[in-house]
């Protein structure tokens, strides 16, 4: 037998070239969106980073990944400065990747800028009249071809944050006021495109307090957008949360809710919504578990919803970030990279 020094060893490993990346790595804070013109799930954005879990720095600028059922792969294009707590939703009937706002940088600036990518590259289109906006919401309305913009928390200049509740419409080249009545004001809510029922829903988020050292309000609260107006459909469902994910599955009929925190309390439940009523899904034996700032988009080429990344407590009790790849069947989770 022959005994090698460990300290050769490190030696050698240290001395060879760097590999490339085959998936985006840990990930907070990003989006999911399908392209189906490429027939591809496209990861955009997050930080690799959360204080309470890692000290290393987001990436420099902003990096788009694609998941085509087997594998990650890098897309090319050098992008906006990276940033997280944003959103990108795809444009079909334009076939861009729409981004905005989002915290950006190491000191967590907020930002009102729009990107769109498309051919391989990024385009800054606009500033939003609103100003630098984190926590919103986005979701592209595929039946009036608009992105749809609500919620999130403005910064004071005088410190605090405003609560909005103006609904904002994107076509392509300016924000424009749909409406100034919703719901409630928050923050870290989730909307999604319902295409069964041509509406947006939004459910959950986080509201401002009550009052000096008073907690946040969580909201269980359902709303239906219908591009003209909001109407609150349901008040009976999933507990309240924010940080969940959502997302429309085409085939099922169904808006998919994952996940997601109240207060201190991180969940690890799944839900449907059928336009009428919230009902919770068994997930079987294996899952992605008690997760927050994680995304998920259901892959229409495959028939599949995938799920990326996350925070989440560990075995111990420890917060650690993710970097795994799940897909739902309608039936159950499998755990694909």
């Amino acid at each position: 037998m022959i005994w090698i020094r460990l300290s050769v060893i490190a030696a050698f490993l240290m001395a060879l070239p760097p590999q490339t990346p085959t998936q985006p790595g840990i990930r907070f804070g990003h989006s999911l969106a399908y392209d189906s013109h490429g027939r591809r799930v496209v990861l955009v954005d997050g930080y690799t980073w959360v204080r309470a879990v890692s000290p290393i720095e987001p990436p420099e600028r902003t990096d788009l990944w694609a998941w085509n059922g087997d594998e990650w792969s890098r897309l090319a294009g050098t992008g906006p400065a990276s940033r997280t707590m944003n959103r990108a939703v795809y444009d079909i009937g334009r076939r861009t990747l729409v981004s905005f706002g989002g915290r950006v940088g190491r000191p967590d600036t907020p930002h009102s800028d729009t990107w769109q990518w498309s051919s391989g590259s990024w385009q800054r289109i606009a500033d939003a009249a609103d100003g630098p906006n984190v926590h919103f919401e986005m979701a592209y309305d595929a039946a009036r071809a608009t992105t749809v913009r609500y919620g999130g928390a403005i910064r004071l200049a005088a410190g605090g944050f405003a609560w909005p509740t103006t609904t904002w419409g994107w076509d392509g080249r300016t924000w424009t006021r749909l409406a100034t009545d919703g719901p409630v004001g928050r923050a870290a809510s989730h909307m999604v495109f319902d295409g069964r029922r041509r509406e947006i829903v939004l459910f959950g988020g986080q509201g401002a307090a009550h009052g000096a050292g008073q907690p946040q309000p969580v909201f269980g609260d359902t709303w239906l957008w219908n591009g003209r107006a909001w109407r609150q459909a349901s008040v009976v469902g999933p507990p309240p949360r924010s940080f969940h994910a959502m997302t429309f599955d085409s085939g099922a009929g169904l808006v998919l809710l994952h996940g997601g925190m109240n207060g201190d309390r991180i969940l690890d439940d799944l839900w449907g919504w059928d336009g009428t009523r919230w009902r919770e899904m068994t997930q079987g034996a294996s899952s992605p578990g008690k997760r927050r700032l994680h995304a998920i988009v259901f892959d229409e080429a495959r028939n599949r919803t995938v799920l990326y990344g996350g925070v989440g407590p560990d075995a111990t009790g420890a917060t650690r970030g993710y970097d795994d790849t799940w897909e739902w069947n309608g039936r159950g989770w499998s755990r694909i990279r």
